[in-house]
């Protein structure tokens, strides 16, 4: 995946998750999409560090790497 489809996936999915919250409603739904939100550059480079590894599906420790990487720590 390019830069761009990787950016426009997680967009995506941030959208829908938000959409997810807006029928459930709890306060923890509403911190936990702000949190992606102003994380979504991050998440971008870790999806693309992930998706860059010739190992694939990604372990978990790989995934926890690339967040890691750019200062999302799990």
């Amino acid at each position: 995946m390019t830069r761009e489809e990787v950016q426009t996936t997680v967009r995506t999915t941030l959208i829908a998750l938000a959409r997810i919250a807006q029928r459930t409603r709890t306060p923890v739904d509403d911190v936990m999409v702000q949190i992606l939100r102003s994380n979504e550059a991050r998440l971008v480079e870790a999806v693309v560090a992930v998706l860059g590894s010739s190992k694939q599906p990604p372990s978990e420790d790989a995934i926890v790497q690339a967040l890691e990487k750019v200062g999302i720590h799990a």
